[in-house]
């Protein structure tokens, strides 16, 4: 006897077995309701292989579960690197769970755990897409999102005009595992609140509570502040999902990877009405693995004045690639971009700029508009004040910093959510006939880095770790997932 996911009993190679399951997808499948579940017994699974082109086409999602406290699940169909789909073990108990998503997800096969941890533990985990099991997905359309589904990691559906008019953006947060082997989010209010401001800069609904598109005589001024709070559950439950893919305390972790993008074909210049919400977890370690070489950009300039350069906007990274490109062909790891007048430091391509000068003061480029509020360059200089106060630093100035006062600093270093904090060693320029001229170099004593990089470095990975939770000043950036 075969039985279903209701109990109801069917005669094993009866013909209503194979129609009893199709009768259920076709009903699950033609509704309106995303996230509505049907789930069937172990023994179903050859029908769903059988039909898994036609359910995943009709935005379908099935994931094999191997008892109730299996949540998530993996998918029952994946592609692997060959790009042949591979069925999934199905073992006696288990339960298929078949949802209807928000649009059409092609299942990716998830990289080995063991692999993964493997890796960080011996120093080799990159920063680079490593696809974990499970992602968030969630879809704007008639005015309002749809609840986020959790499915399994992989590529989606979008329109080929879709982005057409550049309406994309990303973030990035942190799952750490702290020594007490907990996992916690790193500051997701200040995250989530970003991922808004930055959906409303490009005229895309935020998220969080009902969204809406602007009427057609409303001010981009009057957009609804919108409360962050669904965004970090999302968050949340992306590590949660992924929480053994997580390394061990200082060896990487789970970088958190949402983004926003409008996924409707149109053509003319205005905002799109259909959006997709996507957060990936990805096992990661950091961008730079040693103390970097730094190309001062004189030709190229990232950021234009009252533009977005302070927004993370797709498409203000591609842009950069040339630069970059042309950088490492000089040896170089990255580069720093200055303003249009080459009068002021900007930041890097990914991270931003600070300096430490021989009696100790902490100097970084001001927000000028044209350079990102980064999550960790506001929490060095949160800890900076700290610093201060024990006699380690002397001071801290948000200013306007000249390339032509960088010989009067003694330690230079760069800070992101993927670059943590990274010493520099070298500044370069154009020397002439295309040479590089090192006309800088940064004091890297203190194993790899500056003595006074080293004291904020060494409380920034305290903070990360669980260790400062009980310090007022940092009791509320470590947020624990199953809070």
């Amino acid at each position: 006897m075969l039985k279903d996911g209701d109990g109801v009993d069917f005669m094993e190679g009866a013909p209503t077995v194979e129609q009893g399951i199709k009768g259920r997808l076709v009903s699950l499948l033609e509704g309106e309701q995303d996230g509505k579940k049907e789930v069937f017994s172990g023994n179903a699974h050859g029908v769903l292989e059988a039909e898994a082109g036609n359910i995943i086409i009709r935005d379908g999602v099935m994931t094999v579960h191997t008892n109730a406290n299996d949540v998530f699940g993996t998918p029952l169909m994946a592609r692997g690197t060959d790009r042949k789909w591979q069925a999934a073990p199905v073992k006696p108990g288990n339960r298929i769970v078949v949802r209807k998503g928000p649009f059409v997800t092609l299942p990716e096969v998830a990289e080995d755990v063991r692999s993964v941890l493997s890796r960080a533990e011996a120093g080799n985990l990159k920063f680079e897409f490593t696809p974990a099991r499970t992602m968030a997905v969630a879809s704007f359309e008639n005015g309002a999102w749809t609840n986020a589904e959790y499915v399994p990691t992989g590529n989606m559906e979008i329109g080929p005009l879709a982005d057409r008019y550049g309406q994309a953006f990303f973030g990035g947060n942190r799952a750490l595992r702290m020594k007490n082997g907990k996992v916690a989010l790193f500051r997701p209010d200040f995250h989530a609140n970003r991922f808004n401001d930055n959906a409303r800069a490009l005229c895309m609904p935020g998220v969080g509570s009902e969204g809406r598109l602007l009427g057609e005589h409303e001010h981009f001024d009057d957009w609804p502040q919108v409360p962050p709070d669904e965004l970090i559950e999302i968050y949340k439950m992306v590590a949660r999902a992924n929480e053994d893919y997580v390394p061990k305390t200082g060896q990487g972790s789970l970088y958190l990877a949402p983004g926003m993008r409008a996924t409707r074909n149109q053509l003319g210049v205005k905002p799109n009405i259909q959006y997709a919400l996507t957060c990936l977890g990805v096992p990661a370690g950091k961008i730079f693995g040693k103390p970097a070489e730094l190309w001062i950009e004189e030709v190229f300039h990232r950021a234009a004045v009252h533009g977005i350069g302070s927004k993370k906007a797709s498409g203000n990274y591609a842009p950069t690639f040339r630069a970059k490109h042309q950088a490492h062909l000089l040896g170089c790891d990255d580069v720093i971009y200055l303003d249009n007048q080459n009068q002021e430091f900007r930041e890097l391509s990914s991270s931003n700029l600070f300096f430490i000068t021989h009696d100790g003061v902490l100097v970084t480029p001001d927000l000028s508009g044209e350079i990102l509020n980064g999550c960790t360059r506001d929490s060095i200089l949160t800890i900076a004040q700290e610093l201060v106060e024990q006699g380690i630093l002397t001071g801290i100035e948000e200013r306007k910093v000249s390339p032509t006062e960088t010989g009067t600093f003694k330690e230079a270093f760069s800070s992101g959510t993927g670059v943590t904090i990274n010493a520099i060693e070298t500044f370069c320029i154009d020397g002439g006939q295309g040479e590089r001229e090192d006309v800088f170099h940064m004091d890297i004593s203190a194993g790899q880095m500056g003595p006074k990089t080293r004291a904020i470095y060494e409380k920034f990975n305290q903070i990360l770790a669980g260790e400062e939770m009980d310090n007022p000043r940092y009791k509320d950036w470590m947020v624990e997932i199953d809070e």
